[in-house]
């Protein structure tokens, strides 16, 4: 998420070129811009296509939802005739939609290329705004005044299914998806592998877990620096109890 900056007098002010959203969920996971504000750019906000590989051309977009039914995008926009307040050069596939809610100046784009869908409602339930919407990345969703919660099922499943596609990549990077192996690694080292063993546990970092950081820190023949450094570039780890009361660097 690109979050509340201004881009002022430019050609371009907020660009996502290429390949920027998941090519199998592309509507929720991707690039998206979120309560900028525009001021005389020659392009506000613009999905732009790179011509190296045209083969990729079908999958290079932004995420093709800008806000969504339960968050309007809240950017701002100039609004002038002789500049484009969202523009898409991308496949015809991947048309956005831009999520809007009153006022409509500055927060309607009105000078928009083909591709692009500028809408405040659908099937006529209003795009939501909630509290504190420019305040934070992350807020609250809005739920409708009915006891069907609906329109708000889709945002739900799909912030599910996110966490749970995250959760999986992460248990698969910790220790290299070996604790094991690289716990025994750290035991077999012997002082002139210093560097080589330095490299390889920078290599799997941010995801070594407490474990293998507790027997990189009883190494004796292992620099302090060393075992500050990997301690550092590893913060999740390091904030573990565990860890704290373990022998001190």
């Amino acid at each position: 998420m690109v979050f509340h900056n201004d881009a002022h007098n430019l050609d371009a002010g907020f660009v996502g070129e290429g390949i920027c959203a998941d090519e199998n969920a592309r509507a929720y996971i991707g690039l998206h811009f979120q309560c900028n504000d525009n001021d005389d750019n020659k392009t506000n906000l613009w999905s732009r296509r790179v011509d190296i590989d045209e083969s990729s051309y079908p999958d290079q977009t932004i995420r093709t939802n800008q806000g969504r039914l339960e968050r309007a995008a809240d950017n701002g926009f100039d609004r002038i005739s002789t500049n484009w307040d969202v523009r898409n050069t991308n496949s015809e596939a991947n048309a956005l939609t831009y999520w809007w809610q009153t006022p409509q100046t500055p927060n309607e784009p009105v000078y928009v290329t083909d591709g692009v869908i500028v809408t405040d409602n659908y099937n006529g339930l209003p795009v939501l705004r909630p509290n504190n919407n420019c305040a934070s990345r992350n807020v609250k969703l809005v739920a409708y005044p009915s006891t069907d919660p609906g329109p708000l099922v889709s945002g739900m499943q799909q912030q599910g299914t996110d966490y749970t596609n995250s959760a999986y990549l992460y248990k698969q990077l910790i220790d290299g998806g070996s604790t094991d192996e690289m716990v025994e690694e750290v035991e077999q080292s012997w002082p002139e592998e210093v560097w080589a063993l330095r490299a390889s546990l920078l290599e799997k970092s941010p995801y070594l877990t407490v474990k293998v950081l507790k027997e990189m820190v009883n190494k004796p023949f292992l620099p302090v620096a060393i075992k500050a450094e990997v301690c550092i570039a590893n913060p999740d780890a390091t904030k573990e109890r565990r860890l704290r009361e373990m022998a001190t660097l």
